[in-house]
């Protein structure tokens, strides 16, 4: 029989990431104790497994492909380059890039991420096929005519964790609220203000849609974010991506400001690579108030909540699934003072020495050095 699994450092605890050293107990899926030690020389640190809470993992096989072209050229449904590449795509070349989407991010320390999967109903049959080690939350979009609405949302939702729309703008009022009749039970979410601020975009995906999650909100107002805090909704933002594409920069600090629930997203793999050390140093580059626990807590505890996953899984907390990362402070992140600074800004894959998920070891690089 095998014996529970003791991961030994300095843990970072709770919700807030509160740093002590000792041992975390790992049995049948769950973390069973926290264990505080004196004696520990906490060589390692054990943190929560990261959360993506936005991605394009459809079109990794077609990685900084179209780069001078626009967003709407390059990603916009159903003419930008993307998904003229996603349809010519054999199903088994997606599935394959998935796949190895997948193992990029287990090699970053992800053990959950909510994907945005194109394609319908077949898409997500696809993302399904591909995602078998980390928990991976597909988001369907429909593709069909806005007559069919209802009926295709609810073909995805029999398979898919939400669904996820590219704009507002590519429907009337009563087609977002066929969408969410379909999905009365489901989560919805939506790209919002990501290229220019558009007038009434927020109202229609708070109002008509009712979304759950709002997707970018680079170029939202001030009182539109005072009115998705005054909602309740949630947010996803993805700094490197919209920064890359000269789309301009989310307004991180106003929606820590309005106590707006948020998480980073990596977005389109074609674009970013889907590693969320190299967004969070990004989101603490572009913060005024420079905090680097909470960009942390982007990635883990507030992103379990974005995702909806939360409180099963987030934090190191006794109860909670087995989600956990063991980074070892070497190379980057040797002589770091601040823990929570160093794996923001300073820690990579080559730090990443244990990734478990669900209690389950699957990525096991101690052998690295």
């Amino acid at each position: 029989m095998i014996g529970p699994l003791i991961l030994r450092g300095l843990i970072l605890a709770g919700e807030e990431l509160e740093p002590i050293p000792g041992y975390v107990v790992v049995e049948s899926g769950l973390i069973r104790e926290v264990v505080e030690t004196r004696n520990c020389r906490a060589k390692a640190l054990v943190m929560p497994g990261l959360i993506n809470c936005h991605t394009h993992i459809g079109d990794y096989r077609f990685k900084d492909m179209g780069m001078h072209l626009s967003l709407d050229e390059l990603v916009k449904s159903p003419s930008g380059l993307k998904h003229v590449l996603l349809r010519r795509a054999k199903p088994e070349e997606l599935v394959a890039g998935m796949s190895a989407a997948e193992n990029e991010m287990v090699a970053c320390g992800t053990t959950s991420f909510l994907d945005f999967r194109e394609q319908g109903l077949p898409g997500v049959l696809l993302f399904r096929e591909a995602i078998r080690k980390i928990r991976g939350l597909a988001y369907g979009r429909p593709k069909g005519a806005e007559a069919d609405l209802f009926q295709e949302t609810s073909e995805i939702l029999r398979v898919a964790d939400g669904i996820g729309l590219d704009r507002v703008t590519a429907y009337s009022d009563e087609g977002l609220k066929e969408i969410r009749r379909a999905a009365s039970k489901s989560r919805v979410a939506v790209h919002v203000l990501e290229a220019r601020w558009r007038p009434g975009e927020i109202e229609r995906a708070v109002e008509s849609l009712d979304a759950d999650i709002l997707v970018h909100l680079t170029h939202a107002k001030p009182g539109e974010i005072r009115t998705i805090a005054d909602r309740g909704k949630k947010a996803a933002v993805c700094p490197r991506c919209n920064f890359s594409l000269g789309l301009g920069l989310p307004p991180i600090d106003r929606l820590l400001h309005e106590e707006v629930e948020f998480g980073l997203g990596t977005d389109n793999c074609m674009i970013s690579s889907p590693n969320l050390f190299r967004e969070m140093e990004m989101a603490l580059a572009i913060m005024k108030d420079k905090r680097p626990r909470d960009v942390l807590k982007m990635a883990t505890s507030a992103a379990a909540k974005v995702a909806g996953i939360w409180p099963q899984r987030g934090a190191i907390e006794e109860g909670k699934a087995a989600d956990l990362v063991v980074l070892q402070r070497r190379k980057t992140m040797s002589y770091a003072n601040d823990v929570h600074a160093a794996i923001v800004k300073r820690a990579g894959p080559e730090n990443v020495a244990l990734v478990v998920k669900d209690g389950r070891i699957i990525l096991d690089g101690r052998k690295g050095g």
